[in-house]
């Protein structure tokens, strides 16, 4: 929808995670808008899917009502502060709500060539889960474990890249999933780049010739042009501003080469 091309079972991790809560608008008793929140533990929430379905009902404020439902919810709940990946001509709106702008997400794919490898460096077995969430707590507002842990558990078409140092500590992790068109990776996370082409590229061998493998990358990072010149990525023309409202946070961004989900952060 919109171009947002979540991945098939994302909806299913939505419905069962506890701190996952799903808003939407309903007139004359039909649902005509949505909205999610996120919450990562208890100070922070990740806001998404935020539509109007029908393109005759936009711009009459049925979206606007669900949202600010949603900030009231929040504010109830405790939560401090917020995120978004907004698209580019709704960040004035957002502005109006506090968001403050940080950084912009930029898609690219990937046609699969067929001859991709497994480095020597990169396992392909799934991770320990608390382990993962462990480990990409650093490049979150606040560690979300148990959405991370539903997540894992709720889609069999994930497949995983993972790199390891001599104490079993992960330097680089990857993910991608099936997706409405294609495949989505994310997230890609790493402590060089050349982990993170290595972990692309696994990723990439353990899915059929000619698939479609579709990143969204912060142009923030610092090793952002190489990456994608050096992969010979293509740009897709969608791109979404990261937002916060509250305090915004202090990560890695030249260590985050594809976010992991723009619906949740």
């Amino acid at each position: 929808v919109e171009n947002w091309n979540p991945g098939i079972f994302d909806q299913l991790t939505y419905a069962k995670s506890k701190n996952v809560r799903m808003f939407v608008g309903v007139l004359n008793g039909t649902v005509v808008s949505s909205c999610c929140a996120c919450i990562y533990n208890e100070a922070f929430a990740f806001f998404g899917c935020y539509l109007v379905f029908e393109s005759k009902l936009r711009g009459k404020g049925y979206g606007l009502a669900a949202y600010k439902h949603r900030l009231r919810v929040m504010a109830e709940l405790g939560v401090k502060a917020m995120g978004c990946d907004g698209v580019l001509d709704q960040t004035h709106n957002y502005a109006k709500n506090d968001f403050i702008g940080y950084y912009l997400n930029r898609r690219f794919s990937y046609t699969v060539q067929g001859n991709e490898i497994v480095a020597s460096n990169v396992s392909i077995d799934m991770p320990n889960i608390k382990v993962v969430a462990d480990f990409e707590a650093k490049f979150v507002y606040e560690p979300r474990h148990e959405f991370i842990n539903v997540w894992l558990n709720s889609d069999p078409t994930m497949r995983y890249a993972v790199i390891y140092n001599d104490k079993n500590d992960i330097l680089g992790l990857g993910i991608v999933r099936q997706a409405q068109t294609g495949f989505r990776i994310g997230p890609i996370y790493a402590n060089t780049q050349i982990n993170a082409k290595n972990i692309m590229l696994a990723l990439a061998s353990q899915l059929p010739k000619e698939s479609q493998l579709f990143i969204d990358m912060p142009e923030a990072n610092c090793h952002y042009d190489h990456f994608i010149k050096e992969l010979q990525l293509e740009c897709c023309d969608f791109e979404c501003m990261r937002m916060y409202r509250g305090e915004v946070p202090s990560f890695p961004v030249d260590q985050i080469y594809g976010v992991c989900m723009l619906e949740v952060g």
